[in-house]
Parts: structure tokens; C-alpha cells; sequence
């Protein structure tokens, strides 16, 4: 049985057209987010850029990216993922494009549809992957927009 679990946002939030445009033609877009997505499920991770039409279809959400539980190990990153990672506008967007990766990374790891739990293994894992695939970035303001970006999805939503 496959389960799909995935990180939801609300429009609002999303990235510009142009920006998502831009950043869809640039499928390599950062190899350390995929070095630290493939060590935080514990095994090789490919990340797959998809349109919000495609997230909307699969996930009745609008999602910023989503994992099938079913033995595969891709991350389906949606235009505002991929476009923070290709083109971040600030250590914030990117460091809440890295939130969204390791959280679908440890649903991955751990084989789990328990968004709470796994959100909290992201970011309690967090500062460690940065530290290690991220040395040269401002650390305060990745984690900044990491716990803004939890904050909007888990805060700002229930």
C-alpha cells in the first residue's frame, strides 16, 4: 500500500511564477541539499522538481513537497522548494527549503506518516546536517527560517 505524505502550505506562501518558472528549467540544482537529503532518510535520495499542478493532483494540497511510502526514495520538491534551493533569495527561503527536504527525508528514514514526530526529528536534526553540508551559510538564519517555516505549517495552522 502506498502512502503519500506530504508538507502543506498555503498559496499564499507559494513563490512567484516567474521565480518557479526560473527555477524549473535548472533540474541541478544544488547537489549538497541532495548529499544532505540522502543522508537524513539513511539512503540515496533523488529529488524530483515537480509543478504545484502536479503536488495539487497527488496530495489535494497545496504541498511543498511530498514522499510515497512505498520503498522508493524520491522526494517530490515542488516550484517553491526547488526555486528556494536553485535561486534562494536569502539564507531564510533556504533554510526553509532545507526544513522541507529533511522532513520528507526522515518520513523516509523512519517509514512513518506521523507529521508531528516527524517534523520534530527534522528539526532536531537540522542544525547538524547544515553544520556539516552548509558550513559557509549564516547557521542563525537558516535555522531562522527553518522554525518559520514550522511555525507556518504547524503554528499557523492548527
Amino acid at each position: 500500500m502506498k502512502t503519500i505524505i506530504a508538507v502543506a502550505l498555503v498559496a499564499a506562501v507559494m513563490g512567484s511564477a516567474a521565480h518557479v518558472a526560473s527555477a524549473a528549467r535548472h533540474p541541478d540544482f544544488n547537489r549538497s541539499a541532495v548529499a544532505l537529503a540522502t543522508r537524513a532518510a539513511g539512503r540515496p535520495v533523488v529529488i524530483q522538481c515537480e509543478t504545484a499542478e502536479a503536488l495539487r493532483d497527488r496530495t489535494a494540497a497545496y504541498a511543498l513537497a511530498y514522499v510515497v511510502l512505498d520503498g522508493t526514495s524520491v522526494v517530490h520538491a515542488g516550484p517553491t522548494v526547488c526555486g528556494w534551493l536553485a535561486y534562494p533569495k536569502s539564507p531564510t527561503t533556504y533554510g526553509q527549503a532545507i526544513l522541507a527536504l529533511i522532513h520528507e527525508a526522515m518520513h523516509l528514514r523512519y517509514n512513518s506518516v506521523d507529521e508531528a514526530l516527524t517534523e520534530r526529528r527534522a528539526l532536531d536534526a537540522f542544525p547538524a546536517l547544515v553544520r556539516a553540508y552548509f558550513p559557509g551559510m549564516n547557521q542563525s538564519a537558516l535555522l531562522w527560517g527553518a522554525r518559520r517555516l514550522d511555525w507556518m505549517i504547524v503554528g499557523g495552522h492548527h
